[in-house]
């Protein structure tokens, strides 16, 4: 399901056959204007880039006790994501 209304996801999850295990939610958006656009390059330190597999990318949770996919991100990475991530508090 596609939707950018809040109330109708709430009701695809609650009533119908959605689940909160198989939903990922964006809320807002976020715009880059002018020299903020800057922001977007690996360069500025702002966003470290990774790459991982379609599948991994696209994965399903196990169960809601399941860390966010972010966190197992950084834990899969390693080397520097990992380390900024426990050095804001981030990861253990």
């Amino acid at each position: 399901m596609v939707s950018n209304h809040y109330e109708t996801a709430c009701r695809w999850i609650h009533t119908g056959p959605g689940s909160s295990l198989r939903f990922k939610f964006f809320y807002h958006s976020i715009l880059w204007e002018g020299d903020e656009v800057d922001e977007l390059s690996s360069t500025a330190g702002v966003w470290i880039p990774v790459q991982v597999s379609r599948d991994y990318l696209l994965r399903e949770p196990d169960s809601s006790l399941e860390e966010p996919l972010w966190v197992q991100y950084a834990h899969k990475a390693g080397g520097e994501l990992a380390e900024l991530a426990k050095e804001f508090g981030l990861l253990p």
